[in-house]
């Protein structure tokens, strides 16, 4: 619970501290991010990571290029950070990415990360046997 929190307040996005958890249950073993991924690692990259993680604020910068809203930006933020550690690695960075190409498509912000959009390096912390 401790981590969560501190993740949501370095949430870039949030102006009050209403955090959603993501979670979801992976049974499948395709990434809906994969025909995207080569173009989202090159952002990753050209943002500037520090030990593999991009900070909020480098997070921020980056997302605010899509041009979508604050709000769709904060639960962007809350649904890819899914090790709730305050940054996002580079699979995390991709699933934000995703998250966004899918917003400005027309869709729906999931309340809760679907399963195929989890990348399979994450899938241990988002499938909850309880």
């Amino acid at each position: 619970q401790h981590t969560q929190s501190q993740a949501a307040e370095s949430n870039p996005f949030l102006d009050n501290d209403s955090a959603g958890a993501a979670s979801a249950s992976a049974t499948s073993s395709g990434w809906a991010v994969t025909p995207m991924k080569d173009e989202f690692e090159q952002f990753f990259w050209n943002s500037g990571p520090d030990k593999g993680k991009l900070s909020p604020a480098k997070v921020k910068d980056a997302l605010m290029t899509t041009g979508l809203p604050k709000e769709v930006l904060r639960s962007v933020w809350e649904l890819s950070d899914i090790d709730k550690d305050g940054m996002l690695d580079m699979d995390e960075f991709s699933v934000a990415m995703y998250l966004c190409r899918q917003s400005q498509s027309g869709f729906p912000m999931p309340a809760e990360l679907p399963a195929d959009v989890v990348p399979p390096s994450k899938r241990y912390l988002a499938a909850n046997p309880f």
